[in-house]
């Protein structure tokens, strides 16, 4: 995720519109695979294009988008691996596991297990161990250069533990207790949320029921064809509600919406096909969920108020201006209309001051959660962590490592953001306060100072004529 934005920057000169290309070009091909997927597995283009809307709506947050283009394009190699199980669609399969990895390590645990799982189902009778072992030998040949760079580098033993420890502080801040239904206001947004965190739960269980049941009966739904596809897909759908829906749930829904949007796909034409009795009862549950997508996406993506802001009402001359003010916006150096905090907002002089008496090989160091100072600042972060949180990376051997980076690397300056976590890691803030010195304070309204320090191993080379503080080049 890292080297995607990276090429981009070498690409756009501006961070911010860099990113924001990246973002947007990687959501558009996330809905055009999941048009794709949603044919695949409905065999109607009118019913993808409503589960497609249905994720566009939600309007994820933009760093989700590994999780819409990613998950995409995993389930699609999935399904041509298992409609034919050759050697190169093996391959294309385990490349989008070990790319997804790479882009996050858990995406690649939980496309991993549906792509093993996939291996296993692709083709009855023998050679499913044999599919399997190949599958997962070639997973491991693809990621074993990062393994060997991260061995060389950390080592193995502690990159594993320090993201074991990482997941568990992650688990523990945003642990969702069970959604509730308040039935003295049933029509109320907490009400639609906790209905679609169920639909979601619900909707991997009634396609491997429908599964089951047409292999009892001997329906073409219970073919090996269907099984083929539809039980990875449902197991990894289970994989990511449990390890994704997350507190606050009105952010993770969009995290699940793949896998659930296109099992609704799957399971639409089907429910309202049924025989008999079971028709109605199968339009029913088709509507019910439908009802419960719309609500859903009425609160999660407040779609009227976004395409409003998106522009996509004001016809092709008034779009075509909208998308030139935001680029322009998204260009300029201190834009109000970008910053995404007040401590981004009081830090424009330093930025200033940094861009005057900084080289841009020379890095900066944040004590605190602030990675978007490194943006607008146009600097490297220093240490090798772009944010410090109590429980993320914050071990002894987690601290050792950054201080060591840090005496390596060229630091002029360092910022120590009020009310964060810093203090909680005792061994990187000793190295502060006996290698920087203070040199400034900086007010944030309602939040307290920034304190910056500069430091004492590097001699500055002038004094700004406008700050009075050191300068480094």
């Amino acid at each position: 995720m890292y080297a995607v934005s990276a090429i981009a920057r070498l690409v756009v000169d501006s961070p911010l519109l860099a990113e924001a290309l990246v973002v947007s070009t990687a959501f558009g091909l996330g809905a055009a695979l999941m048009i794709y997927a949603g044919v695949l597995a409905s065999g109607s283009l009118r019913i993808a294009a409503m589960v497609t809307l249905a994720e566009i709506a939600m309007f994820p947050r933009s760093y989700h988008y590994p999780k819409l283009t990613l998950y995409a394009a995993g389930v699609l190699a999935m399904w041509g691996y298992a409609r034919r199980p050759t050697l190169g669609r093996a391959v294309m399969l385990a490349a989008s596991v070990v790319i997804a990895f790479l882009f996050r390590h858990d995406h690649g645990l939980f496309l991993g297990v549906a792509a093993l799982l996939t291996a296993a189902f692709a083709q009855p009778g023998a050679g499913r161990i044999r599919r399997v072992t190949q599958l997962a030998m070639l997973i491991g040949l693809l990621a074993l250069p990062y393994l060997l760079y991260v061995e060389a580098t950390v080592g193995l033993a502690q990159h594993l533990a320090s993201g074991i420890a990482y997941s568990r502080a992650e688990a523990a801040r945003t642990m969702l207790p069970l959604p509730s239904f308040d039935l003295s206001s049933w029509r109320s947004a907490d009400n639609a949320l906790s209905a679609w965190f169920y639909t979601f739960h619900l909707l991997p269980v009634i396609a491997l029921a429908m599964l089951a049941w047409g292999r009892i009966t001997g329906a073409a739904l219970g073919s090996s064809d269907e099984w083929r596809r539809i039980v990875p897909l449902a197991v990894f759908a289970m994989i990511v509600n449990a390890a994704l829906l997350r507190d606050p749930l009105v952010y993770r829904l969009p995290d699940v919406a793949v896998p659930a949007c296109i099992l609704a796909a799957w399971l639409a034409p089907r429910l309202w096909r049924g025989m008999g009795t079971g028709r109605i009862a199968g339009r029913g549950l088709v509507l019910a969920t439908a009802t419960v997508f719309v609500l859903g996406v009425n609160v999660v993506g407040a779609p009227v108020e976004n395409v409003n802001r998106a522009g996509l009402l004001l016809g092709p001359a008034g779009l075509l201006a909208h998308a030139q003010a935001r680029v322009m916006e998204l260009q300029a150096e201190a834009s109000p209309g970008q910053f995404p905090s007040r401590i981004i907002q009081a830090l424009v002089p330093f930025f200033q001051y940094t861009a005057r008496c900084t080289a841009p090989d020379q890095r900066l160091f944040v004590a605190g959660e602030a990675p978007e100072v490194y943006v607008f600042a146009r600097r490297l972060f220093a240490g090798g962590q772009p944010a410090l949180r109590s429980g993320f990376f914050g071990t002894s051997a987690d601290q050792r490592r950054l201080v060591s980076r840090l005496r390596q690397q060229q630091v002029p300056l360092a910022l120590v953001l009020p009310g964060g976590d810093a203090e909680r890691l005792p061994l990187v803030m000793d190295e502060l306060r006996r290698d920087f010195r203070p040199v400034l304070d900086i007010l944030v309204e309602g939040l307290g100072n920034v304190l910056v320090l500069a430091s004492r191993r590097i001699r500055p080379s002038s004094v700004d004529a406008a700050t009075g503080l050191p300068c480094f080049i």
